[in-house]
Parts: C-alpha cells; sequence; structure tokens
C-alpha cells in the first residue's frame, strides 16, 4: 500500500483495500468474500486474524469501514501519483485517453461506454497534470441542469399551488351563495308558513268569539226568561199555578 493510512484500509487476507468489510464476534474485519473462501479453504468457521470461531450469523456488515474505504478509493482516483495514471471513478481503471467532445479524460472501459459514441479517442501524455478544471466544469453544468429542473419542479409546484387556491376560493363562493340562497328561501318560507298559522289562529278564535256570543245571549234570553217566571209566580199566588 505504501503508507500507514492506506494500511488502515488493507483487509489482512487480500492485502488490498476492504470490499464489503464485515465484522467478526472477535472484532476483527476482513473482506466478506475472503473470510467465505478462507473458511471454505480451512473448513472451519474461524477468525482469520486470531483464529478464534465465529459464526455466519452473527456477521455484521461494517458500514462505517465501508464508507471509508469507498472514499479514500475516490480521493485515490482523483490524486494520481508522480508517474502514474489518474484512475478511472467507474471502472478503476488508468486514465489513458482523452474524449475531444466532452473534454475530459477516459479510460479504455469509458471509450466503449454509450456515452462517447461516435467521440474522438486521442491517448494522453503519460506524464499529464491530471487537471480537475475540466471536471468541475462538467460537474457545475450538471448542477446548473439540476438546478433547472428543480426551478421548473418548484414552478410546476407553485402554479399548482395557485390552482388549487383558486379552484378551493371558486368553490367556497359557490356554497356561501347556494347556502344563502337557501336562507332566503327558508326565511322566506317561514314567514309564509308563520303568516298561515298566524291567520289560522285569528279564524279560529274569531269563530270560537261568535260561538260564545251566541251562547251567551242565549243564555241572557233564558235567565231573563226564568226570571219572567218567577216574578209571575211571586204575583200570581200558588192558586194560578194551575192556569199556566
Amino acid at each position: 500500500m505504501g503508507t500507514k493510512y492506506e494500511e488502515d484500509f488493507c483487509c489482512i487476507v487480500c492485502n488490498d483495500i476492504f470490499k464489503d468489510p464485515v465484522l467478526l464476534t472477535c472484532s476483527h474485519t476482513v473482506c466478506e468474500h475472503c473470510l467465505k473462501d478462507f473458511w471454505e479453504d480451512i473448513g472451519a468457521h474461524k477468525c482469520p486474524v486470531c483464529r478464534r470461531r465465529s459464526s455466519k450469523d452473527q456477521l455484521l456488515p461494517n458500514l462505517v469501514l465501508k464508507n471509508l474505504c469507498e472514499t479514500f478509493w475516490q480521493e485515490r482516483s482523483q490524486k494520481p501519483q508522480a508517474g502514474c495514471w489518474a484512475l478511472c471513478k467507474e471502472h478503476s481503471e488508468q486514465l489513458k485517453f482523452y474524449c475531444v467532445e466532452h473534454d475530459f479524460p477516459v479510460c479504455v472501459v469509458c471509450q466503449f461506454d454509450s456515452k462517447h459514441t461516435c467521440h474522438t479517442i486521442k491517448p494522453r501524455n503519460k506524464f499529464e497534470p491530471f487537471d480537475l478544471k475540466e471536471e468541475l466544469k462538467l460537474c457545475l453544468g450538471r448542477l446548473k441542469t439540476k438546478l433547472e429542473d428543480l426551478e421548473e419542479a418548484q414552478l410546476a409546484g407553485d402554479e399548482t399551488t395557485h390552482c388549487i387556491t383558486a379552484r378551493a376560493i371558486h368553490i367556497e363562493k359557490l356554497i356561501t351563495e347556494e347556502f344563502e340562497h337557501l336562507h332566503r328561501f327558508l326565511r322566506d318560507e317561514e314567514k309564509v308558513r308563520l303568516a298561515i298559522v298566524r291567520q289560522e289562529k285569528e279564524e279560529k278564535l274569531q269563530m270560537l268569539w261568535e260561538m260564545s256570543s251566541r251562547i251567551r245571549r242565549k243564555m241572557t234570553c233564558i235567565n231573563d226568561t226564568i226570571k219572567a217566571i218567577q216574578r209571575k209566580l211571586e204575583a200570581d199566588g200558588v192558586t194560578n199555578l194551575k192556569c199556566l
């Protein structure tokens, strides 16, 4: 590896940067495929470092170390060493070629990729410094495109919000007008029905008053007749009662 920093990311079995590191119960970490090959070779589930037994069901992915190793690979691919080619991020191959149309270094695998179809591919000088300026330009272009997409999405969202708000206001207005019309109808209907009840009450009361008046007149007439008879009886005496 060359440096103590690189050795920290080195698997003891394959002596290379960790790939899919797993953590054993003894706290040692090795590549998952290296561990499986080691177990198959010795015919037992033991740690390659301390030889302690370990269960296959107890293997845990060392996600922190995996992320650190991936970051290390990216940094190493972006920082070529003296006299060495820089490495491609996608294929981990040396960037020995250059795409004229994209104005960007590519590896032997990239030049056959669909992204570079019909492009002019030229070999690069081995000692040509790896210029990140062009990569930053491409990254900037992608970010601008993404920003434009997000702005369009935001604009579409704003338009949708405006449409929803306008439609809600329109529907609220219609509902208010409908219920106002209904309230007017109910108020008018209330007035009509109350008027009918009052008129019916007045008519029935008038009828009862007239009936009561007739009864009082008859009662008065009868009382007068009774009084007249009593006076007659008192004036003529009992002897004249047979004549009546």
